[in-house]
């Protein structure tokens, strides 16, 4: 393991070409620039290809892929690009793909993981908008947001006995709607993935990770993205299922 922390981007090469790696994690890697002349010296002056390995799916390719202000544009590099996502591509279901087409029909030349935090943060601003309902406050207008508040809906947002399980967006915000004014309980399912709060610690439990690699569209660098590779980690045995089979 060769750690390039705190080096510049000509050491770090440097210490990296002279190891000859065959994976290469990429975590906190700084500015484009940086990632984009590492990328550069290990394919030009190493004789392994090796892989390259986001630890999450929040980094955008398009952004760490560019040295020099270009992109790179070999496809035999970026077949090498991958990263890990928990929850965003395999555990999303319907949900998930609901939300993409509907992504993809406002934005059709762009790769729907591309903008793979956006399922995250849709989730956010449906799981606030209940649960300041599921609070009670239904008196919108007199009534104080507050984070206890919040809290204390988002309670009314998981499993449990009688609750309606209801997929977040905009086909079914009515009927969510409805059951929480009506004081009922809603079991909410996310785009990005289960949103089966733990009261007790207050965030989802663990789910599998898949892992994600790099699709490069018709238009770059918009269409540059994430997508599932078909590879996941089953937390539940501890192994890794599936068969890679990412779109090229």
């Amino acid at each position: 393991m060769v750690d390039v922390t705190d080096q510049d981007s000509a050491a770090a090469t440097a210490q990296l070409v002279a190891f000859d790696p065959h994976i290469v994690l990429l975590q906190e890697t700084g500015t484009s620039d940086f990632l984009g002349t590492i990328v550069a010296g290990l394919e030009s002056q190493t004789a392994t290809q090796p892989y390259y390995v986001f630890h999450d799916d929040d980094f955008s390719p398009v952004y760490y892929l560019q040295g020099d202000g270009e992109v790179i544009p070999d496809p035999a590099v970026a077949e090498r690009f991958f990263a890990a996502s928990s929850g965003s591509f395999c555990s999303g279901g319907d949900v998930s793909s609901a939300f993409e087409a509907r992504y993809a029909a406002h934005c059709p030349t762009v790769v729907p993981g591309r903008f793979q935090k956006a399922a995250r943060m849709y989730d956010a601003l449906y799981l606030t908008a209940l649960a300041y309902l599921a609070n009670g406050n239904h008196a919108v207008a007199t009534s104080e947001l507050t984070g206890g508040a919040l809290a204390s809906g988002l309670a009314e947002l998981a499993p449990g006995q009688a609750a309606t399980e209801i997929e977040l967006g905009p086909d079914q915000l009515p009927q969510a709607i409805a059951t929480l004014l009506a004081n009922g309980r809603v079991d909410a399912r996310g785009a990005s993935g289960p949103l089966d709060f733990d009261i007790s610690i207050g965030s989802p439990p663990l789910t599998d990770v898949e892992l994600a690699c790099m699709a490069m569209g018709t238009q770059p660098p918009d269409s540059i993205g994430w997508v599932s590779s078909g590879l996941e980690w089953d937390e539940n045995t501890w192994s890794v299922v599936g068969a890679l089979n990412c779109p090229r």
